[in-house]
């Protein structure tokens, strides 16, 4: 009986998260148009301009397009130097090493090193940092396919063009249908806390037992706090910081 009544509450938690994630929520219709119509640019413009790499394409834009327009816009900036920064890296470091395995390995292993030292010390440059150490390592096995050096340059200039390619395509999207700002979201985030509370008070007025998830309350905190990171970015939030600040704190407790 034990065995049978384990799954029971798992089950629950399972279609619980399920709920959370396919239920109403402000801005999913506009997000999805965003990844539609920038997926199809994508493929279109590679496609008549024979752009390879579609699919590494693809990736970048749906993990460019993120549901607030100042993330949206960094990670985008961030990963544009990173990829114009690993394939200099990368040239560089064939031009003058292709012929020598030994010191092609050793080069690499010291900027990956460097690059994931900077996943470590920078939060703002961690993306580049890891597309660094991993399209530099990854250049040097390219070696043993693409024996030619020329070969290799055109390969790794074409991942330049495909990054310049992914950049404009999010550019022109967040500028035609600009994502959520983030002091939008973030009164959102204000307006739901505040609703929580009052349904939790409305319970106890009526003589109910309050039913307050801890993890969803440890959830919301994490979403405001980040929120108010990014809303801080924006010149007219940060003028008026103690104001917000002091909102955001009678919020919390």
């Amino acid at each position: 009986m034990t065995a049978q009544a384990v799954p029971a509450p798992r089950m629950a938690r399972t279609w619980r998260v399920i709920r959370e994630e396919l239920a109403p929520s402000p801005g999913r219709l506009s997000a999805t148009s965003r990844y539609v119509l920038a997926s199809a640019l994508v493929i279109v413009g590679c496609l008549s301009l024979e752009v390879p790499f579609l699919a590494l394409t693809l990736i970048a834009v749906f993990f460019a397009l993120q549901d607030n327009h100042v993330l949206s816009r960094k990670i985008t900036i961030v990963g544009l130097l990173a990829t114009t920064a690993t394939v200099a890296a990368s040239i560089l470091l064939l031009k003058y090493t292709i012929d020598h395995p030994v010191w092609r390995i050793l080069g690499a292993s010291i900027i990956a090193c460097l690059s994931v030292y900077l996943v470590r010390i920078s939060r703002q440059l961690a993306p580049a940092g890891f597309l660094m150490a991993l399209g530099v390592v990854y250049a040097q096995s390219l070696v043993d396919i693409l024996s030619h050096g020329e070969s290799l340059a055109r390969f790794m200039l074409w991942v330049q063009v495909a990054g310049l390619h992914t950049t404009c395509i999010v550019f022109a999207i967040l500028f035609l249908f600009p994502s959520a700002q983030p002091e939008y979201q973030l009164k959102i985030a204000w307006n739901q806390a505040l609703d929580d509370v009052l349904r939790q008070l409305e319970a106890l007025r009526r003589g109910r037992t309050p039913q307050l998830d801890l993890g969803t309350v440890e959830k919301g905190v994490t979403n405001r706090r980040r929120l108010f990171g990014f809303a801080l970015q924006g010149r007219a939030f940060a003028r008026e910081y103690g104001w917000h600040l002091a909102r955001t704190t009678t919020v919390e407790r």
